[in-house]
């Protein structure tokens, strides 16, 4: 109980300190002041809405971090991600506000993107604009409320239509098929570019820049691993049985799901894994002398959060989650014999007992993952896991691994 307890206690902990120690992820990039001279460096590749507000940059991976707001630079851009933002004065509800808008096209007509969180709304919902600029330099704003469930039906806001019918109002080969077009970056995209498919003179190349909508940023881990277990299961049955120790090996596989621009050091975590139990165990009352023995193959699903300390080679984790296991293969025998008759021949009770098909519980850990370059690593894991159904069964897992 008490080493149950203290590694929930490290797990809460450690969340705490993770969203404040580890929140950062700095990629290669560089700046434009509003002189227009340029800083090349790293930047930190955060959320959308973090992207747009602010800007933290360093010059090194050992260099102080330098935060720029939008009044203070002109644009950034990150080299791999493709990823470019600018800034922009816009207007959202009568209100001026300056922020960096994400660049989506660069060309005759610029679209950008923006993601903001309306207070208004009755569900305090994220809004998304999208703002086309025109040769002239006027921003023009599409935006759309979220979808609503109006008598068990989903109600959408249509009204982005007749907001990019006003931007294309000159180019009847663009309104004539907006009714078909749907609310995302891949669309206004297609829009800007049927634009400057139109007023671009033949031969001339006139957008100089594109955002990759389709690029995906959430990372996924696969690790396998091997180990032992060691486990007590508790009968629900009368009383006169005592709890059943089993140590059995283990196999497992793990997939690790994580978003580096909301956090490199959380992770939703996937397990599944191969074990089994076999032991005996013996009671006694009064008159009887008796025993049981069990046997079971298990398989294991876990679904949980991992913790990985986000730095160095050696990197501590945490981990915790529900569970389930079910149970194949399984055979119970019950033997009782009396003390008074030592001649008399055993016999078997409770002969129609049969195991639980699956049990349900949580699962909670601590252990150390070790880099090999930059993508592999080794890991230990000690996991404490509880079970139960009808019977309980508790236990702990000492795992070897690999990610690949």
């Amino acid at each position: 109980m008490r080493v149950k307890s203290f590694l929930i206690a490290i797990f809460i902990s450690s969340l705490s300190i993770g969203f404040i120690n580890a929140q950062s992820n700095f990629k290669q990039g560089y700046i434009i002041t509003n002189d227009n001279d340029s800083l090349i460096g790293l930047i930190d590749f955060r959320t959308d809405k973090s992207n747009s507000n602010v800007c933290r940059f360093k010059e090194s991976e050992t260099s102080k971090v330098q935060t720029f707001y939008p009044s203070d630079i002109a644009k950034y851009r990150f080299v791999d991600e493709g990823k470019y933002y600018v800034s922009r004065e816009i207007i959202i509800k009568d209100a001026p506000r300056k922020v960096f808008l994400e660049y989506l096209v660069q060309g005759m007509m610029n679209l950008y993107y923006y993601k903001d969180w309306d207070w208004t709304l009755e569900s305090d919902s994220e809004m998304e604009y999208y703002f086309f600029e025109n040769p002239d330099g006027v921003m023009m704003p599409v935006t759309k409320k979220p979808d609503e469930m109006v008598n068990y039906k989903k109600k959408e806001d249509g009204r982005y239509i007749g907001m990019l019918s006003s931007v294309f109002k000159d180019y009847p080969a663009i309104t004539s098929h907006l009714d078909k077009t749907r609310f995302d970056r891949e669309s206004m995209i297609g829009l800007a570019k049927d634009y400057h498919t139109i007023t671009c003179a033949p031969g001339q190349e006139c957008i100089e820049f594109e955002n990759d909508y389709a690029k995906q940023f959430m990372e996924v881990k696969f690790s396998v691993y091997g180990g032992f277990q060691l486990l007590d299961y508790e009968l629900h049955i009368p009383k006169g049985f005592s709890l059943m120790s089993s140590t059995y090996p283990v196999i497992g596989v793990q997939m690790n799901v994580l978003n580096p621009r909301w956090s490199k050091s959380f992770s939703f975590q996937v397990d599944f894994s191969l074990s089994g139990l076999k032991g005996e165990s013996k009671g006694a009352s009064e008159d009887f002398r008796k025993e049981y023995k069990l046997r079971a193959l298990m398989i294991r699903g876990e679904l949980g959060l991992k913790y990985t300390y986000p730095s160095g080679k050696f990197r501590p984790t945490l981990e915790a989650g529900l569970g389930y296991k079910g149970l194949f293969s399984s055979s119970a025998q019950f033997i009782s014999k009396e003390y008074i008759d030592e001649d008399d021949e055993d016999f078997e009770l409770y002969n129609s007992y049969k195991l639980p098909s699956f049990f349900i519980g949580y699962y909670c850990g601590v252990g150390a993952d070790y880099l090999i370059g930059n993508e592999h690593s080794v890991f230990f894991r000690v996991t404490y896991n509880n079970y139960r159904n009808e019977d309980k069964m508790k236990l702990f897992q000492f795992k070897f691994g690999y990610t690949f």
